[in-house]
């Protein structure tokens, strides 16, 4: 599978829970009415939660501000997604497709197209709580070392 990502923020006007109320009931019905014609195999939309765990994770990174949300377009291939791109339906689906006017900020979205790679799923087998909020995982043997992961506000 190939996949078309987007790390989206909102419009500076929008709160987070006007943005997402957007996009999953405006945008993605759009999406859906062109899918066909785009030859999209799947659509995701992952809605970023307003939770002191990612204010943590931010903060840990030094980011500046979270994304509203990230949007997933999958095709089965390369291939396909060229073939889609080069249909009549797609020329013509193109100029209507939904680009998310009015909720997103544009200069501030850039997709990129990805592939899945699931790394070994036992990497982080336990997590292990040390003194006031703090997270620790430990990694499988041989190595078992502890690796410190964020400061968890209670």
């Amino acid at each position: 599978m190939l996949k078309l990502v987007f790390p989206l923020r909102r419009l500076p006007t929008l709160s987070r829970e006007q943005f997402q109320k957007y996009w999953y009931e405006t945008h993605g019905p759009l999406v859906r009415q062109h899918a066909q014609a785009l030859r999209i195999r799947r659509y995701v939309q992952l809605h970023t939660l307003d939770d002191p765990i990612n204010a943590a994770l931010r903060e840990s990174r030094g980011a500046q501000e979270p994304y509203d949300g990230v949007a997933e377009l999958w095709w089965e291939s390369r291939d396909d997604l060229e073939a889609a791109l080069g249909t009549p339906e797609a020329q013509e689906a193109g100029p209507r497709a939904p680009r998310g006017r009015g909720a997103l900020h544009r200069p501030r979205v850039l997709g990129a197209l990805a592939r899945d790679r699931a790394p070994d799923h036992r990497v982080l087998t336990r997590e292990r709580r040390t003194g006031p909020g703090v997270v620790y995982l430990r990694a499988p043997r041989p190595a078992g070392r502890l690796l410190r992961c964020c400061r968890v506000p209670r």
